[in-house]
């Protein structure tokens, strides 16, 4: 059984985690939960491109990232 924080079990203001916060106060992106970054073939020097999904009436939504390698 999954157990949820106090907060979140107690439906408070800030059942979620501070991190979905800080775009209040500053841009950012925030995306979580990347599979496969074993098959990028650096760890730096390429771009990330985040394809939105379409979600109806959604504040926020998954988006497709995608790794764009330069040939060197």
């Amino acid at each position: 059984m999954r157990r949820w924080p106090r907060n979140l079990r107690e439906g408070r203001d800030d059942a979620l985690f501070p991190a979905h916060f800080v775009g209040r106060e500053r841009e950012h992106l925030h995306m979580e939960k990347l599979a496969n970054l074993g098959a990028i073939p650096r760890p730096f020097g390429f771009k990330v491109s985040a394809l939105p999904i379409k979600i109806t009436g959604g504040s926020a939504g998954w988006v497709r990232p995608v790794a764009i390698v330069d040939d060197d």
